[in-house]
């Protein structure tokens, strides 16, 4: 007997749990609260990492006490038609400062049979205070169309056969960014600036005289107009020295 209870519990952690590598055991305390209801905060269960599980041996996440009570469908039914949101918080008693909050709507619920999942936004190996996120949802192999316009608490849970009874939990690996990433719209910005680098690599390299044309232009008319002046110069300094010639030999004779 004691074999078969070992073994019925090997096949939950196994479905219930997730295998995935962790660097340190730690817990999270999942409690819920009613945005309409104005409620507080009240007890939902427990969310482990465990470096090595003692039915696996090997690192999981798993949910503790995670189900859900009559009294709580009954509040989330009331929720749903206030249309309020369902709200859970996930904290660390050891680290109060690593905290979570998620929300779902909770008419989705509702319509899913109560048939829920967590997404764990992390990077590996998980580790306390380093999760980035947690999310809660529906379970989409079990969502129906819900219109929570039209009602009726008689019918309001949907019965489901056959279904699991358990939360599904998933881990979503975060990578590592070298730098940041600017998310900017696709307006073809980009592609005008590739074809325009690819014309430009195309284009033959331009020589000295093709790239500073204008500036030899202006040096070499500077020079044509030094050299202008010059000859003018010359000129004048020749007439003054023959005009001081003649003066003096007209003076000689008289």
């Amino acid at each position: 007997m004691s074999k078969l209870i070992f073994f019925l519990y090997l096949i939950f952690s196994l479905t219930n749990g997730l295998i995935v590598e962790i660097d340190s055991d730690f817990d999270l305390n999942i409690e819920y609260r009613l945005e309409k209801q104005e409620t507080g905060w009240s007890k939902r269960g427990k969310l482990t990492f465990k470096t090595k599980d003692p039915s696996t041996y090997k690192s999981t996440i798993s949910l503790v006490d995670f189900s859900f009570s009559p009294q709580m469908k009954k509040e989330i039914q009331e929720e749903c038609k206030l249309k309020g949101n369902y709200i859970l918080q996930f904290t660390n008693n050891k680290n109060i400062s690593e905290r979570y909050y998620t929300s779902i709507n909770p008419c989705a619920l509702i319509s899913s049979n109560f048939h829920d999942k967590l997404i764990i936004n992390s990077m590996t190996p998980i580790e306390h205070n380093k999760i980035k996120s947690i999310n809660y949802m529906a379970d989409e192999d079990f969502e129906e169309e819900f219109d929570d316009e039209e009602i009726d608490d008689e019918e309001i849970v949907k019965k489901k056969k056959g279904k699991k009874g358990f939360t599904k939990i998933e881990l979503t690996q975060m990578k590592k960014l070298d730098g940041p990433i600017f998310a900017e719209e696709d307006d073809g910005t980009d592609e005008k600036v590739k074809r325009k680098k690819e014309e430009q690599n195309q284009k033959p390299p331009q020589s000295i005289l093709g790239r500073y044309w204008y500036i030899i232009a202006i040096v070499m008319f500077m020079l044509m107009m030094q050299g202008n002046q010059e000859p003018q110069q010359g000129g004048q300094g020749q007439g003054q020295g023959q005009g001081q010639g003649q003066g003096e030999g007209q003076g000689e004779a008289k």
